[in-house]
């Protein structure tokens, strides 16, 4: 049994590059100082970011089903006018 891998994405070639380079030309720095954090915290920033979206879908599904957003009626009209009606 063969198990594909997913070929990594441009920036994270580019930030890990640019991480080794920083380590071997001996840049010093805050910037790069932020740069060899990110990373070593690839992994953790990447369910940061899935979990953020996450909480983003679930606060407007939350506001969307306490305004009552499902409840109206959207009619296109011949004329391209938008007309909402209450139920």
């Amino acid at each position: 049994m063969t198990i594909k891998t997913m070929p990594p994405q441009a920036s994270d070639v580019r930030t890990r590059l640019i991480a080794v380079y920083s380590g071997r030309f001996g840049f010093t720095g805050y910037v790069w100082g932020q740069v060899k954090a990110l990373n070593s915290h690839f992994n953790t920033l990447g369910f940061a970011i899935i979990g953020l979206f996450a909480l983003a879908w679930t606060l407007s599904w939350v506001i969307y089903r306490a305004k009552r957003l499902d409840q109206y009626e959207v009619r296109i009209e011949a004329s391209a006018k938008m007309s909402i009606v209450n139920q």
